[in-house]
């Protein structure tokens, strides 16, 4: 998911978060190339847990660059 892209059309007033079927799903205003008129959304699910793992790996990974540029600071 890009969540940069989902931040950017939220902050436009274009995407939302909402609840869907017991769970969470996001949102994206979409419009008619011809008519201008707003046409359905276009709704992509999200998973907590799924969101968890990815944040956990990107701390991670995090981690492991600040190590490598501490060392190199250390030369």
């Amino acid at each position: 998911m890009d969540y940069k892209n989902y931040l950017e059309k939220k902050s436009k007033g274009n995407a939302e978060i909402i609840t869907a079927g017991g769970g969470y799903a996001i949102a994206i205003k979409k419009f008619n190339v011809e008519t201008g008129e707003l046409a359905p959304p276009e709704i992509t699910s999200l998973d907590l847990g799924k969101l968890a793992e990815e944040k956990l790996e990107l701390q991670s990974k995090i981690a492991d660059i600040d190590t490598v540029v501490a060392e190199i600071n250390n030369l």
